[in-house]
């Protein structure tokens, strides 16, 4: 299986050498990485990689691009990603990706588990890379949904509210 956004293990396999491919391995338990990862996978930490600074946005696209770039990553490379917890935050990473306009992002079907479940190599080895260049893109509509950093528009308070403002209801007692 590998024409559409899940890969399976045979295929992740297949392309372990295949410099069109980059795997990236996103956990929500920071250390897993370090435990034992696919040989050439790269990390992305969902908390300092994937979030604007200082706000709970998604990278911009000036960050993803220098991200992705520094992973080694071009706009034509495939991105294979996969974590641990049913690929939570692969999913997230995936999200963020294909947001941000990269084209061609896979998650490897059943995550970390599914490939040491099937006693496929892991190593501690961190691997490095060249950097590329990677050209800030367009955001691409994902569902319709745009962030706040995309459209301009902050929230405002109802008329004869202020922000931080609590209603009378929702107040502790």
């Amino acid at each position: 299986m590998g024409a559409g956004v899940l890969v399976d293990t045979e295929w992740v396999a297949a392309h372990l050498d295949d410099p069109a491919v980059r795997l990236v391995q996103a956990d929500e338990d920071a250390l897993l990485y370090d435990v034992g990862h696919i040989p050439g996978a790269a990390r992305l930490r969902w908390d300092a990689d994937l979030q604007a600074t200082g706000s709970r946005d998604v990278l911009d696209a000036d960050a993803c691009a220098a991200l992705l770039g520094g992973l080694g990553v071009g706009p034509a490379t495939t991105v294979v990603l996969y974590g641990d917890r049913s690929n939570g935050w692969a999913t997230y990473a995936h999200w963020v990706l294909r947001y941000r306009g990269h084209a061609d992002v896979r998650l490897l079907d059943g995550g970390h588990a599914a490939w040491a479940r099937e006693g496929r190599p892991l190593t501690k080895a961190v691997p490095t890379f060249a950097p590329a260049d990677y050209p800030t893109l367009r955001p691409r509509p994902v569902f319709g949904v745009k962030t706040p950093s995309d459209t301009g528009y902050r929230a405002r308070p109802p008329r004869g509210r202020t922000r931080g403002s609590v209603h009378r209801a929702h107040r502790a007692a």
